[in-house]
């Protein structure tokens, strides 16, 4: 029997090991390309460390677009500043996402002069994106992150953890590389009542449930918290869309300005109109982001 436990004990460590190294050579390989905000959408592949920005962006896709492709330039150009976009698209984080992220962005001793939080409506009745089990699929394995995350993580943590190990001995993070292109030359051609309404769906999977909407308030408060303790100056961007107000819109207004007087909320909407300024109904192209970055500039330094 002893025999036998030390044969099982020798193959559960050289498993462990072939793992390791697995994942050690995966990091080398992916890191060995030059990613930047504007070439990826991982967020500790470009996390800096021990660094001043100017600007830092929170949100969901409509915050992760001010850094795609050449808007990150165009960002930084328009603002004459530094910015570093957390954001996170596809459907892989909410508000949670974002405060984990934040903690990180401190955690590795950043400070940002100005935080802007992109809150599309959706993020305050939507609590399933930050339930996605693949969150992290595109980060590298990092000790800390996985501490932070059992620290921080909601009833899906275990489960995160588990696809964030697993997803670096996987064909996504070993053909991660940089997105070169440049532009979205794409065009909204009109609206589209049906499209809409399965986005909408997708987007408000229990509707405008009160319940969900107070529970994702209570998450926002303490993402802003964090923010204010660590000497950033906050601004809510609610963003443009093609058809203008999202559902719970109103709600979503009036909780800002209710609970975070005092802080900069800019209701953007409607600033950018025509289906031309949009490659779909609620993600600007790259002519209608150069429109929209000069409104949002100007509502940044706008005198309150």
């Amino acid at each position: 029997m002893r025999r036998f436990l030390i044969k099982v004990g020798f193959f559960v460590i050289l498993w462990l090991f072939l793992i390791g190294t697995a994942i050690f050579f995966s990091h080398l390989w992916v890191k060995r390309q030059k990613f930047t905000n504007a070439n990826t959408e991982g967020n500790l592949l470009i996390m800096p460390k021990g660094n001043g920005v100017d600007y830092l962006v929170l949100g969901i896709s409509h915050g992760r677009n001010l850094s795609r492709r050449s808007h990150h330039q165009l960002f930084e150009s328009v603002f004459n500043a530094t910015m570093v976009n957390l954001a996170q698209g596809e459907s892989l984080g909410g508000i949670e996402n974002q405060h984990l992220y934040l903690r990180t962005f401190y955690e590795k001793g950043n400070k940002t002069n100005d935080l802007i939080l992109v809150l599309s409506p959706s993020l305050m009745f939507n609590a399933d994106t930050d339930q996605s089990d693949i969150m992290l699929y595109r980060e590298p394995l990092e000790l800390s992150m996985m501490r932070r995350l059992i620290d921080m993580g909601n009833d899906r943590k275990w489960h995160q953890l588990f696809f964030y190990i697993k997803s670096k001995l996987g064909h996504h993070w070993w053909m991660l590389k940089p997105d070169n292109k440049t532009h979205f030359d794409g065009v909204l051609t009109a609206i589209d009542g049906d499209a809409m309404k399965e986005g909408f769906q997708l987007a408000y999977p229990n509707g405008l449930d009160l319940k969900t909407f107070q529970n994702r308030c209570q998450e926002l408060n303490q993402l802003v918290n964090t923010a204010e303790a660590n000497g950033a100056k906050l601004t809510f961007v609610i963003p443009p869309a093609a058809f203008g107000y999202w559902p719970g819109h109103g709600a979503v207004l009036a909780h800002l300005k209710r609970q975070y007087p005092g802080r900069r909320v800019l209701d953007h909407s409607e600033a950018v109109m025509g289906n031309a300024f949009y490659y779909d109904h609620h993600h600007l192209n790259t002519e209608g982001m150069k429109k929209y970055l000069a409104l949002l500039y100007g509502g940044m330094v706008r005198k309150d």
